[in-house]
């Protein structure tokens, strides 16, 4: 099953459920289905009993 989706676009990250039934979360906030919302750093996402916190970190080039 999918639950929800992270897409990548420039330099923002969004997060977007895709329809499920328990819903996905963005820092206790249920998400509306299929619209993007904006992931930062230290953000946690819920989709059922699975708990992810997202920390970025700016890769340096040589």
């Amino acid at each position: 099953r999918h639950h929800a989706a992270l897409a990548l676009h420039e330099s923002r990250l969004d997060v977007r459920d895709l329809g499920s039934c328990n819903g996905t979360f963005l820092n206790g906030m249920r998400l509306n289905a299929h619209h993007p919302y904006q992931v930062k750093h230290g953000d946690e996402i819920r989709c059922g009993q699975m708990v992810m916190r997202l920390f970025f970190q700016e890769q340096r080039t040589p």
